[in-house]
């Protein structure tokens, strides 16, 4: 997701499939997943958040200076009458290969070479039959920062009636990590709290009901982020302890959550910025028909600009270039540079080492955490693709979608080629690149789809025609590599090779 100018996280796609199948499966949390469904026997979930792999790095920054002071010590000494054995000193240098190693592995992945095939599977996972209605669900992930910024999280659990009901979130962050992670902890058990004390209250609530719950448990958690952690640091002495209490505040993240609910046949999807959910379901044709289930809510969507304007007379430039004070997403957790008052934004800055209250923060809050829910049914056989725009900025909805469904009805993986046909020579689905063999596109759940922005602008920024390949046993994987250059192996590695800045600006 682009939050400011030329910053893009390449985020994990989620493809969920959904069928018949009868077997069970406990919860798991993983990086990186592509989904199916399946129908088990029901039994007691426990709720389980992903991994806290970012907490590490900053663990571990302070033994870097450490690292470095104990080289220069005993390089220095070795010039004393007390230096160090040839013992000491090996175990010495072991050490410190070590904190590199610790310190600076990723940069192994481009430094003497990439090895394409390592960095796009690494983070895949499959999960087979995880829960009631779910065959199958597939992740990966491939960073474009390190920490990377981005998260997902999942869990089956058990609702009030016995049932089993399924979360699965892909959260996009920006400005630092703390805010992704603190939702990949926290946003399903709030959603899955919300729900459950709605149907404690009332065993058949409405899907509106439901909706209220989701959304109201978005709202708490960012008012938990941005407004209770500023009260708090507010009443706190210490700047080292204030900085960790509105780290998530300050940082900022878009999450698009999915609820899948086997009895009522039917997911919901709530949506806090600019990733974009698909079905992909196949017609009578035996083709496979796309529905998109979410908006972009971001500068370039009419209806969100119109709301922000109106919520801003007086200033005009609120929105200006499709961003909001020259931000992509106009709802998103965290921010609080976008939300907090003028007078408290000062206020952070003079105690706390806050950053500068920007000229054009006039009467924030400008963004918001409220999410865009909609609801479609799924039927056996249905699947769900989640992604931030690393990927749809490659892929079109039905791109990504035809190629799930060649992937699931490929009987071997065995490179196949699709086509050759450059990226503007594509009128629509007659003439896709697939020659044809797309279906139809279906208007979304949330309405008029002209909203969603379909731009897949970076195979022409590449300059290489979109030549597709089926040769993943892992279809998050599938759709990162053909949204990577596909059949183009050569441009592939070579956006894998680049790194920080040049990397975001290139996918």
């Amino acid at each position: 997701m682009r939050r400011s100018p030329n910053q893009l996280c390449f985020r994990a796609s989620i493809a969920r499939h959904f069928s018949n199948v009868n077997h069970h499966r406990p919860l798991r949390t993983l990086n990186a997943r592509n989904l199916s469904f399946s129908t088990p026997a029901t039994s007691s979930h426990g709720l389980r958040n992903n991994s806290k792999r970012l907490n590490v790095v900053a663990c571990i920054t302070g033994i870097s200076l450490g690292a470095y002071t104990l080289q220069n010590y005993w390089y220095g000494s070795n010039l004393r009458s007390d230096a160090p054995s040839e013992v000491e000193e090996e175990r010495l240098r072991r050490d410190s290969r070590q904190l590199r190693r610790i310190l600076h592995g990723s940069k192994l992945d481009t430094q003497y070479g990439v090895d394409v095939e390592h960095i796009l599977k690494r983070c895949e996972e499959s999960v087979e039959n995880s829960g009631p209605g779910v065959r199958r669900y597939d992740i990966n992930q491939i960073a474009s920062n390190s920490p990377t910024e981005d998260d997902h999280s999942e869990a089956v659990v058990r609702s009030p009636s016995g049932s089993s009901w399924h979360f699965w979130a892909v959260i996009d962050g920006h400005v630092g990590w703390e805010t992704s992670t603190a939702l990949s902890e926290r946003l399903i058990p709030s959603v899955n709290g919300a729900l459950r004390g709605l149907y404690n209250r009332n065993a058949n609530p409405t899907s509106s009901d439901i909706d209220s719950a989701i959304t109201q448990a978005f709202l708490n958690l960012d008012d938990e982020f941005v407004n209770k952690s500023l009260e708090k640091a507010l009443n706190t002495k210490s700047r080292g302890e204030v900085s960790h209490i509105l780290s998530q505040a300050l940082a900022g993240a878009v999450a698009l959550l999915a609820f899948y609910d086997p009895s009522a046949g039917q997911v919901k999807v709530a949506l806090t910025g600019d990733l974009r959910a698909v079905r992909g379901r196949k017609g009578a044709d035996g083709k496979w028909e796309t529905t998109v289930l979410t908006i972009e809510q971001d500068g370039a969507n009419e209806d969100e600009a119109a709301r922000i304007r109106k919520e801003h007379p007086g200033e005009p430039d609120v929105i200006k270039d499709g961003r909001v004070l020259g931000w992509q997403p106009t709802r998103m957790f965290g921010d609080a540079g976008l939300k907090w008052s003028v007078e408290n934004q000062k206020e952070v800055r003079k105690r706390f080492l806050g950053g500068r209250v920007r000229d054009v923060v006039k009467t924030p809050p400008y963004v918001t955490a409220e999410p865009v829910i909609t609801t479609t049914d799924v039927k056996p056989g249905d699947f769900l693709i989640l992604g931030c725009d690393g990927i749809w900025e490659s892929l079109s909805s039905e791109e990504a979608v035809s190629l799930v469904g060649l992937w699931l009805e490929s009987s071997t993986s065995k490179a196949k080629r699709l086509s050759s046909v450059p990226p503007l020579a594509a009128k629509g689905p007659k003439s896709s690149r697939f020659g044809g063999w797309f279906g139809k596109s279906t208007s979304q759940s949330a309405g008029d789809a002209s909203h969603s922005k379909e731009k897949t602008v970076r195979y022409e920024q590449w300059r290489i025609p979109k030549t597709f390949v089926t040769v993943d046993e892992n279809v998050a994987t599938h759709l990162i590599r053909n949204s990577l250059g596909g059949e183009d192996t050569e441009t592939m590695r070579a956006l894998l090779t680049r790194t920080g800045s040049l990397a975001r600006r290139l996918r």
